[in-house]
């Protein structure tokens, strides 16, 4: 049985009755962060009236309770009315935040302004507090520790994520990756993660599984296929010839890391064995290309809207020749 008080992970949850009905929302979040960190916010909206949420708004409150910052965030989905979401919102914190309890507030907008807000407080800590002082953290932890706090070749959540999802069944699973799983599982299963202990995934439904999946690839300070290589890979992706593409992208896996390569073949070949389902599952090569390239094939200092395009054509044709790629990758535990 998972209980939060063996994590760092706090819930708020609150209800407003607009014309008699009620709107419901929950927020799990991680109790402290450190400066110019990544948050996944976990957030559930069960809207049982008929009045609009139109969007998201995310403020941060200092421990005097004065507004820091506000962030409108419109999910897939909104607006929202008579239905409920549940989804992560990714929020970082600011890099000049000051070492004490901050309050993260989400607010469920309605063009009446009759909203719902849930406060919850965060202690943002020394940056010397985050992943290099927890000698067991995974999540945001540079590849090559985590594979050395792993002692794996690959991150052992990767590959019991996918070996679980092979378990499962992926031919049927529509929306893998797309739809959102139980935000608040994978949380919780991430702090168990970050904290070295037992973890267990056979309770967690395929969609969370991947979820999990894909918030520890996301949560990675660099991508597995490098800064360095960008261009590279997105001037490869661009070469129409099959043979002379799979050269090229070949001669790029050799110049990354063998942590890198190891990681990036164990993926793009599960992502590959996904898009061969592609007629039952309605993820294909492109789908999956659309939500993982941001994450794979990245600049350092900006994203650059035009590239995106570019992006996700180097993506699809990675997936797509993946096994090509890696031969000698076998999928499983």
């Amino acid at each position: 049985m998972i209980e939060k008080k063996d994590f760092d992970v706090g819930e708020v949850t609150g209800t407003k009755m607009l014309n008699k009905k009620p709107l419901n929302m929950k927020l799990v979040a991680l109790k402290s962060a450190t400066p110019g960190q990544k948050l996944a916010l976990a957030i559930t909206v069960d809207n049982g009236t008929k009045t609009k949420i139109n969007c998201l708004q995310i403020i941060l409150l200092n421990s005097q309770r004065k507004e820091v910052e506000t962030q409108a965030v419109f999910p897939i989905g909104f607006p929202l009315a008579q239905t409920s979401w549940t989804g992560n919102v990714s929020y970082q914190i600011p890099s000049a935040a000051p070492k004490e309890t901050h309050y993260i507030c989400v607010e469920a907008m309605t063009k009446e302004k009759d909203n719902l807000r849930l406060q919850h407080p965060i202690m943002v800590q020394d940056q010397s507090r985050g992943w290099s002082d927890n000698p067991t953290q995974i999540f945001e932890a540079p590849l090559a520790d985590a594979i050395k706090r792993d002692k794996s070749d690959v991150p052992r959540i990767v590959t019991a994520a996918i070996g679980q999802l092979l378990k499962l069944g992926i031919a049927d699973c529509e929306g893998l990756f797309r739809v959102p799983g139980s935000a608040e599982r994978i949380a919780s299963v991430r702090a168990e993660v970050d904290a070295g202990r037992f973890y267990e995934l056979d309770t967690l439904d395929a969609h969370t599984v991947a979820g999990l999946l894909k918030l520890y690839i996301r949560s990675l300070p660099e991508p597995p296929l490098t800064f360095a290589l960008y261009e590279t890979w997105i001037s490869a992706g661009e070469i129409p010839d099959a043979e002379f593409r799979i050269t090229k992208f070949k001669d790029a896996l050799s110049k990354i890391p063998e942590c890198n390569r190891a990681l990036a073949g164990y993926f793009l070949k599960f992502l590959s064995h996904v898009a061969s389902y592609a007629d039952r599952n309605k993820m294909s090569a492109e789908n999956l290309a659309i939500i993982f390239a941001p994450v794979l094939i990245r600049r350092k200092d900006r994203e650059v809207v035009a590239d995106v395009p570019k992006m996700s054509r180097a993506m699809k044709m990675l997936i797509i020749d993946a096994n090509e790629l890696f031969p000698d990758v076998r999928l499983g535990n």
